[in-house]
């Protein structure tokens, strides 16, 4: 089989429930419409599923101009997108990094407050929402690191020979669901192309404790599984599990589900060896998208 795209995925609000697409517009910084909401607290930092479980059960869907956040045990709120673009920005920060947001408004922060047991706010991606990069040219959405993850499906394959119990490819929360293609194969692509857009790899994707959880339900694995294997058999220099890799758009257009993929170079792969036997599981920075 021909390398081409299995699956695409959207994930609206950081840490939040994924929508399956069968088409996305690739911009600059991202897919459109992914990882363009976050929810913050008081002070206006990033909290993740890491923290709060209970936020991978929130689903985004879009009327119009209306944004409805709902999951089970929440009734749904509603508010228009563009009546924001008036609203006054805001300080937020990712992981450390100063962000200017929107504020999706008090009604929102009260329901989303009471969901998940803590004060907090939803906060939008908006024109000065500006994100470089680390260390090259380009920005970035919401998301911690990359515009986009790319998985594929041979490598969740590979790696759940090694678990007692398989995990599913939502615990890693790809953008790019690739399929004919050999187990890890996506380590050693340099740029690639899928249908008419151009993608230049960004190295590969640190893995956290968030593997660990359910992502419909929020629960953890009492194995601390998938990421205990990961630990073993995909571990960094720096000790890190590894497990995806980064992409960054180079052009700017539409792919879709079934698309061709198209390696057009290749680098060295990643030095990822076994842990020794005696080797904790070491917590990945990256809090998992």
């Amino acid at each position: 089989m021909a390398a081409r795209i299995s699956r695409l995925h959207l994930y609206p609000l950081k840490s939040g429930a994924s929508i399956d697409v069968k088409t996305a517009k690739v911009e600059s910084d991202g897919l459109w419409g992914d990882r363009r909401m976050m929810v913050v607290d008081e002070n206006g930092a990033c909290l993740t599923s890491r923290r709060f479980p209970d936020l991978l059960k929130l689903h985004c869907s879009f009327e119009g101009d209306m944004i409805v956040l709902s999951a089970r045990g929440m009734d749904a709120v509603a508010f228009s997108r563009s009546a924001l673009d008036v609203s006054p920005y805001l300080a937020a920060t990712i992981w450390g990094e100063d962000v200017e947001v929107l504020d999706a408004g008090d009604a929102v922060a009260k329901r989303l407050s009471d969901f998940i047991g803590h004060p907090c706010r939803l906060v939008l991606q908006g024109a000065r929402t500006v994100r470089p990069l680390p260390e090259r040219p380009g920005t970035v959405n919401l998301a911690d690191t990359a515009p986009l993850l790319l998985i594929g499906t041979a490598s969740l394959a590979e790696l759940n020979l090694h678990l007692d119990t398989p995990v599913e490819m939502a615990r890693f929360r790809p953008n790019i669901v690739i399929e004919g293609v050999e187990p890890f194969d996506e380590d050693q692509w340099a740029t690639l192309r899928i249908g008419e857009v151009e993608f230049e790899t960004m190295g590969p994707c640190d893995r956290c404790m968030v593997t660990t959880l359910d992502p419909e339900n929020g629960d953890v694995r009492a194995d601390n599984e998938p990421l205990a294997t990961l630990s073993k058999r995909r571990r960094g220099e720096d000790g890190k599990p590894y497990f995806g890799q980064f992409l960054q758009p180079r052009s700017t257009g539409r792919i879709h589900a079934g698309d061709p993929v198209t390696i057009l170079s290749r680098k060295p792969p990643p030095q990822l060896h076994p842990a020794p036997p005696s080797t904790h599981i070491i917590e990945a920075s990256s809090p998992g998208r």
